[in-house]
């Protein structure tokens, strides 16, 4: 009998360590797949086809293709700031390496660019380097 309970008592006993190894990686495998997303800064200019003018007042669509997430802001337009004119920044959430696309356009015009989020601020500029088709004029009598 004292050797069956001594069995039954190590069985016991790795049925717990099992349950608490089981948990262990449980946790580990949960806090690395599901990484909390954080705000990520990204900025840059955009240009004209020529590649040194910067474009002034221009939608810039910022889409973060793993979460989702899209941004829309502008870029800056008027003096008193002339070298900050085509300069855009915006915060998008994500996470380190996730894949982003900036697009802007004007109404002619479009370029985009990609790459991935930084942990630090993320520059990537856009040249307006493809022509938009004409868009047909409506008027409603």
């Amino acid at each position: 009998m004292k050797n069956k309970n001594s069995i039954n008592k190590k069985i016991v006993k790795r049925k717990e360590l099992m349950i608490i190894l089981f948990f262990i990686i449980l946790i580990i495998f949960v806090s690395v797949v599901s990484a909390q997303i954080t705000p990520h800064n990204v900025d840059g200019y955009v240009y004209h086809s020529d590649k040194t003018t910067g474009a002034g007042n221009l939608p810039v669509r910022i889409n973060n293709t793993v979460t989702g997430d899209i941004v829309l802001t502008y870029t800056q337009a008027v003096p008193p700031f002339p070298p900050f004119l085509g300069k855009y920044s915006a915060t998008i959430d994500g996470n380190d390496d996730d894949f982003i696309i900036v697009t802007s356009w004007n109404a002619t015009d479009w370029g985009t660019s990609n790459t991935t989020l930084l942990s630090t601020t993320t520059t990537l500029d856009v040249v307006l380097n493809r022509t938009r088709a004409s868009e047909p004029n409506v008027t409603i009598i």
